[in-house]
């Protein structure tokens, strides 16, 4: 198996079941991806697919987490890998590999997706493959790897619902030690992208400047990290104009 592909767990940070941020529209997946680590699902496949920002990535490297903790041998890479010779030779030996942003899978590189998921059911390993269409949906020419993507349990990943997405920002703040009154949380709701992949740098920058300043977190503090966001990234659309 390809060493590079192994992932380096640190056992510090990074994404975990637990701190994937659940409601109505998600737990399902969730607790389908635990099961499936666990053995418990009863299939050895599954496949996830929702737009950017839905927690694909997060709940993938979850699973990776989760079963490593476990004892068991583990890989992770993206769809773009899959076309680069070689690259899936051998992958088979993990117990769990995890295929991400389908998407982007070359056409040269259908063929052996298609022929390492049959080595894959052969051996017994368990697949967590992501994207962000339906099997049916992707723009593949070997359909018989969509049949194949297909084999296990197929669900779609929606956006946090508006309450979910506000218990998740409130839960982002408070992991960090911060402390924020529900009238942010609004504001933040009605101005800014509905997606908690797309909010966790501004969480990241405003507890930042919160440490530096001294300041507690309000609506002027995260309007103030907004702009200064904003003038970075019109200073690098200028210098790459």
């Amino acid at each position: 198996m390809h060493p590079q592909l192994t992932l380096p767990f640190d056992g510090a940070g990074g994404a975990r079941l637990e701190n994937f941020h659940v409601d109505d529209g998600n737990v399902v997946a969730r607790d389908s991806v635990e099961a499936l680590v666990g053995e418990a699902l009863g299939s050895r496949q599954l496949y996830l697919w929702g737009s950017e920002g839905a927690g694909k990535s997060h709940l993938l490297v979850a699973a990776c987490h989760a079963a490593h903790r476990a004892g068991k041998r583990v890989a992770l890479l993206t769809a773009a890998l899959v076309g680069e010779p070689e690259m899936l030779e051998g992958l088979e030996q993990a117990d769990l590999v995890c295929i991400d942003d389908l998407q982007v899978l070359d056409r040269q590189a259908e063929e052996p997706l298609f022929h390492f998921i049959n080595r894959c059911h052969e051996r017994g390993v368990l697949l967590l493959i992501a994207a962000e269409r339906a099997p049916e949906a992707l723009d593949l020419s070997l359909r018989d790897l969509v049949t194949r993507l297909a084999w296990g349990p197929v669900f779609q990943l929606p956006q946090l619902g508006e309450a979910g997405l506000a218990d998740a920002i409130r839960a982002e703040f408070s992991h960090r030690s911060l402390a924020v009154r529900d009238d942010l949380v609004a504001w933040m709701l009605k101005r800014l992208p509905r997606r908690l992949g797309l909010l966790k740098p501004l969480i990241d920058a405003v507890d930042e400047a919160s440490l530096q300043t001294g300041r507690r977190v309000t609506i002027p503090l995260v309007r103030e990290v907004l702009q200064d966001v904003q003038a970075l990234e019109d200073a690098a659309a200028v210098r790459d104009a």
